[in-house]
């Protein structure tokens, strides 16, 4: 139940979320995983910096009073998740750390396309189980929508239940967090900015091993001026952001980070990928452009791209 379309039933009873009577626990504080912390942050994408996520997960967990809270970051194919938790020093926040991450995959999907808060005043393992605790789960997504992350805010059966007060400062924290830990983008492709490029490439590098090489693409597109002077400098710019659109698609294809250089250049990272590949994703983009449709009105422009 979102916000959008608050009831009663946001705060009553809500559909069953499944937690399992059994799983491994292993003993560390932010990382669902046997691996030191910096080996797992090396294997996941995007990933925020831990001590930003600690911060908030600290302040959150305050503002709101609740017993415990913890930000999940879903891993790419072939990556491992990354969990992160928060409860005071005086409790035993075992018991919660358990169910949070054996409903962490659940509670990922059931955000979606949410934007908003989602309320889960009783949750069971079963229709007819008892209540084991309370969750608010706020999705944190950047200025373009991707989901960073989600953050759940926790109390036990006994504790009390969320708010609608209490859900919306949890989202105003949240983007608040994501507008701060967002790499800069530009704004008519979406695509990096030059600035969070450097930095995501710096990321990328640092967590492939030595021995592997990496890829940087550089293309732009052909023509763009003829464009603006028959079509106006609003077409022009349609013709970047359309292309932008596509390299973005192919980029995340292949966990490649892409940006927008300036004007109509861009440039493409992959990490991991040796020049034959590289030839072959180069290509792989010329195609997708130049066959691409691209309407002015009624008008067909043709595009192409050399890299």
């Amino acid at each position: 139940v979102s916000l959008g379309a608050w009831s009663h039933r946001a705060i009553g009873d809500s559909p069953t979320l499944p937690i399992f009577a059994t799983f491994e626990f292993h003993c560390f504080t932010y990382f669902r995983t046997a691996e030191p912390p910096s080996q797992f942050m090396k294997a996941s994408s995007h990933v925020p910096h831990p001590n930003a996520v600690q911060q908030t997960l600290t302040r959150m967990r305050r503002r709101i009073g609740c017993f415990a809270a913890a930000f999940v970051v879903r891993g790419k194919k072939g990556e491992g998740d990354a969990f992160f938790f928060d409860c005071s020093s005086s409790q035993d926040g075992t018991h919660a750390r358990k169910l949070i991450e054996h409903s962490a995959s659940t509670l990922h999907t059931l955000c979606g396309d949410q934007h908003e808060a989602i309320v889960r005043n009783k949750v069971r393992d079963s229709s007819n189980g008892p209540l084991l605790c309370r969750y608010l789960i706020v999705p944190a997504r950047e200025a373009g929508g991707e989901l960073l992350g989600v953050f759940v805010l926790y109390n036990a059966a006994e504790g009390a239940e969320f708010s609608v007060e209490n859900a919306e400062m949890a989202v105003r924290m949240s983007r608040a967090f994501a507008k701060a830990v967002a790499l800069p983008r530009d704004p008519l492709t979406n695509l990096l900015a030059r600035a969070g490029f450097e930095r995501e490439v710096a990321r990328l590098r640092s967590a492939s091993p030595h021995s592997e090489s990496g890829a940087l693409l550089y293309g732009d597109i052909d023509q763009v001026h003829v464009i603006n002077d028959l079509f106006g400098f609003e077409v022009g710019d349609s013709v970047i952001a359309h292309v932008g659109t596509e390299l973005r698609k192919i980029a995340a294809s292949c966990d490649a980070a892409a940006s927008r250089l300036s004007g109509d250049r861009f440039t493409v990272f992959v990490p991991n990928c040796g020049l034959e590949r590289a030839r072959e994703l180069a290509e792989r983009m010329r195609s997708v452009i130049a066959t691409s449709r691209f309407m002015s009105n009624t008008q067909p422009i043709q595009l192409s791209m050399c890299w």
